[in-house]
């Protein structure tokens, strides 16, 4: 950057002299929204099963445009470019060698795509993406959330690896997001797979943002950094020179930047985070409500369209380069949806041939199982809970609470030899469409393990001959909620909850390919239910955590 800074005239050199001391690579906060318009997106709440928020979290703007503005080196004056975030175009020659491209089949080869709206779409659909977006942000949220607030050690805090903690992690939503930018399995968005993620522009926001998590995590838990219990888990593969300069304690500082929400005292850092996204999550506002954002969390779209890269001028050439595709209206998910879905009816989205599949529930579930077998009968969940803490149902005053309900996991890294997907579903779903699985109405939740295959990857190969197990989580209040609001559920408490979910919780799990996995037979496949209590203002103590195994235990009796 210092070089191109020089190659500009005289008399601006300084300016980009000047602005290089505080250049910094952004960071994409997934949470932040990127305006204030009723945004549909996938859901039970509404006719044509839909719902809706009022504020929109798609992907940001500049990711998404056919052309930006910069502003060229020989006269400092603005003209328009292919935009590079877009999309990464790949060489024509001198770039992978074909034997390459074997381990990542039917992915474009000329660019990369995010969210394609079907295999042969080299273009991707943002409309599609912002949708995804939209509908997971609720359930992410609650995730960090908890992760800033209650993961007091590393290893639970970092990792997916089965360990002392709660079974959600940053590496956990890392993954994720690499799953929903990717889109559909099957249909080949190269961030979901391994080897190319890092060919499109965005996984470096992405993975920006996962280092200011980290910032975050580490000033609200200061004396927890790097302790023992993961400095054991490092050990098993890595000496401290190996993973250096991270084998000593460091903070962003070191390294010349600081996240302004990582500044103050531990209790100063957790409260400010609390702030800023508590409002859009309704387990967390205390109301079973959305609130008002805080100042720093409402979008100014003015400011974002007044950006120098957006300047478009009468230059021919910018309508060679613009699209219209990347604003498509958000009712076009829905339709979408309906095409592809064959039309949802008005409460739970579920159409006449679900309905049909679902009066025959055991045959169904004989043949697309919806139940695993316990295979890894001797885990159990309440074990991994953090506090070693899991309550008895109805023993606490509920309302001295707000409450969250979670769907767990563990299973095998490599059970699939690479990327796979499990998907949570609460209520009646097309089971067979397998590639818009993201936009079934009764989606509650996804888990992404992105991971590449042993042929890729040694240490993938290492892991697979240990039966490496990972652990996820996904909160499926947001979900809970809804059917509370279209009066299918009574409320959050376990006396309905327990039988609601024994009823209507299903999953499946999608490879990379698109092809459905036979939960029964994934290696390490195992699933249950939690539920976390935060104690609100005024109430002592901490969280409390609790466990239904009988849950999962009915569900697999009633699909055998």
């Amino acid at each position: 950057m210092a070089e191109i800074a020089e190659l500009f005239p005289e008399n601006a050199k300084k300016k980009y002299r000047d602005s290089l001391k505080d250049f910094r690579l952004p960071y994409w906060d997934y949470y932040k929204p990127r305006n204030q318009t009723k945004t549909k997106m996938p859901g039970i709440t509404q006719p044509g099963g839909a719902t809706s928020f009022e504020y929109d979290f798609g992907i940001p703007q500049v990711f998404t445009v056919e052309s930006v503005m910069v502003r060229r080196t020989s006269d400092d004056q603005l003209e328009p470019l292919e935009n590079p975030l877009n999309r990464f175009i790949f060489p024509s020659s001198g770039g992978f060698a074909d034997a390459d491209w074997t381990l990542v089949s039917n992915f474009s080869k000329k660019q990369t795509v995010r969210y394609p709206s079907s295999i042969s779409d080299t273009k991707g659909s943002s409309t599609l993406l912002n949708a995804t977006l939209n509908r997971e942000r609720e359930n992410n949220t609650t995730i960090i959330l908890d992760m800033i607030k209650d993961y007091n050690s590393f290893a639970s805090f970092s990792s997916d690896s089965l360990s002392p903690g709660l079974s959600g992690s940053l590496e956990d939503i890392h993954g994720n997001y690499h799953g929903l930018i990717g889109g559909p399995r099957g249909r080949q968005g190269h961030m979901s797979q391994v080897p190319i993620a890092a060919f499109d522009p965005i996984f470096w926001i992405h993975h920006c943002q996962i280092d200011r998590w980290l910032a975050i995590w580490q000033a609200a838990h200061p004396d927890k950094w790097f302790d023992g219990q993961y400095q054991e888990l490092v050990n098993r593969r890595w000496t401290p020179t190996d993973i250096a300069p991270l084998a000593e304690e460091v903070a962003t500082d070191d390294f010349g930047y600081v996240y302004k929400d990582a500044i103050g005292s531990p209790q100063e850092v957790r409260a400010k985070f609390a702030s800023l996204y508590s409002w859009a999550v309704r387990s967390r506002t205390g109301t079973g409500k959305y609130g008002p954002p805080p100042p720093d969390m409402v979008p100014n779209a003015n400011a974002v369209n007044s950006a120098q890269v957006f300047q478009y001028t009468a230059v021919n050439k910018v309508t060679n380069f613009a699209s219209s595709a990347a604003f498509e209206a958000p009712q076009t998910v829905i339709n979408f949806l309906q095409t592809t879905t064959s039309a949802a009816s008005e409460k739970a989205g579920i159409s006449s041939s679900e309905k049909a599949e679902e009066t025959n529930g055991d045959a169904a579930a004989s043949t697309n199982p919806v139940a695993p077998e316990a295979n890894n009968s001797d885990i159990s969940f309440t074990n991994l809970l953090q506090n070693q803490v899991a309550a008895a149902p109805n023993t606490v005053d509920e309302s001295r609470y707000s409450r969250d309900w979670y769907v767990d996991n563990v299973v095998e890294r490599l059970a699939l030899n690479g990327s796979f997907t499990i998907f949570y579903f609460v209520g009646n779903f097309n089971s067979v469409d397998v590639e818009n699985y993201e936009l079934q109405p009764t989606m509650a939740g996804l888990n992404h393990v992105f991971t590449s295959s042993r042929e890729a990857c040694d240490n993938c190969g290492v892991q697979a001959e240990e039966g490496h197990l990972i652990s996820g989580t996904k909160p499926i209040t947001p979900m809970l909620l809804d059917y509370v609001k279209i009066g299918e559920l009574p409320d959050i408490t376990p006396a309905n909850v327990v039988p609601f979910l024994t009823k209507n919780l299903k999953w499946r799990i999608v490879g990379a390919s698109g092809e459905p996995a036979n939960p029964r037979t994934v290696a390490g496949f195992k699933v249950g239910v939690s539920s976390k209590l935060s104690p609100l203002t005024g109430t002592d103590g901490g969280p409390i955590y609790e466990e239904y195994p009988q849950i999962v235990e009915q569900i697999i009796a009633n699909a055998s």
